[in-house]
């Protein structure tokens, strides 16, 4: 496997700080469990370790443990009857699943336009589940649009969990990547000049992230939180890990975590990247916010990668209900 900065200089063998992180990420998922806990990586300068450590996050979440079978796929259509399924261009309804496949309706208004609020009680539909979509979300399964990186992922993590295959057909939730405060954009542009190589397959890493980029007909496997504007880049189920892209992140993610015990932050695990030459009124927030969760956390002293030179961790996790 080769990795490059930039788009001229290739190196043959991953840098140690580059290959820490994405193990690390791959380790904490490992590692989740019902007590929550987060981590703070202090990095030397502005780097794209968010973005690799998401990598390492989303790796571990292809093993076959985390693979959706018909019947859950069909279990989270039912749990979401009211809402409307999409298709291309066409709307549905939910109705039932026969043989495995999905029993839908198409929607239109009275006006024959295509309305999600009213059904005209048209015939009603069986087919694969290929290609379906909640609305403002990315398609559920799809075996044409599978993400085509098998081989960088799995060089990633040798000696990792198998990779199952199907899982590139699939879109998940269970890590998310909260960008800078200034905008996902200026996250988005540090992730695409970070890429990797195997085999003559190149990939940077929004695309190896499976990052949406305006169309949700699409697989993905990684959602974007714009702590900017306090929203996604698309619906999906509660995140399991959320990997924070600065100081700013960290404590936008923790501060929704904390304002409501029912929200998509609510059980999730943190990871912050933190830049050392970050402005010392910004260090003094997290070191106020570390002191304020410290009520509830204690210490992690459980095994992670060993940090190379120049890159420090520390890890807590919610101490046990007495």
């Amino acid at each position: 496997m080769m990795f490059s900065e930039s788009d001229s200089v290739w190196l043959q063998t991953i840098p140690p700080w580059v290959d820490y992180l994405v193990k690390f990420g791959y380790v904490f998922a490992s590692k989740n469990n019902d007590r929550q806990s987060f981590s703070l990586i202090s990095m030397p300068c502005d780097s794209p370790g968010a973005g690799l450590m998401a990598l390492g996050a989303m790796r571990y979440y292809l093993d076959a443990s985390y693979f959706y079978s018909i019947d859950d796929i069909h279990s989270r259509l039912e749990k979401g009857k009211a809402r409307t399924l999409v298709c291309g261009n066409n709307s549905f309804k939910y109705i039932g699943e026969v043989d495995g496949k999905a029993v839908i309706k198409e929607v239109f208004r009275p006006d024959n336009r295509r309305n999600p609020l009213h059904f005209r009680g048209e015939m009603e539909i069986t087919r694969s589940l290929n290609d379906l979509r909640f609305e403002n979300e990315t398609i559920l399964v799809s075996t044409k649009m599978a993400l085509p990186y098998l081989a960088i992922y799995d060089k990633l993590i040798p000696g990792g969990s198998p990779i199952n295959e199907e899982n590139l057909q699939q879109s998940n939730s269970s890590v998310c990547l909260a960008a800078k405060r200034k905008g996902a954009k200026i996250t988005k542009e540090i992730l695409s000049n970070i890429r990797f190589e195997v085999n003559g397959i190149v990939a940077n890493l929004i695309k190896l992230l499976s990052l949406v980029d305006g169309s949700l007909d699409v697989i993905s496997r990684v959602s974007m939180y714009n702590t900017r504007t306090a929203r996604m880049d698309r619906l999906g189920e509660p995140p399991q890990i959320v990997i924070a892209d600065g100081i700013d992140a960290f404590l936008k993610v923790t501060e929704e975590m904390q304002r409501n015990a029912n929200n998509e932050f609510s059980d999730c695990n943190i990871i912050a990247i933190i830049d050392r030459t970050e402005k010392r009124e910004k260090l003094d927030s997290l070191q106020i916010k570390i002191s304020e969760l410290r009520q509830w956390y204690e210490p992690d002293s459980r095994e992670f990668p060993t940090t190379p030179k120049g890159i420090s961790r520390i890890t807590y996790f919610k101490r046990a209900r007495s």
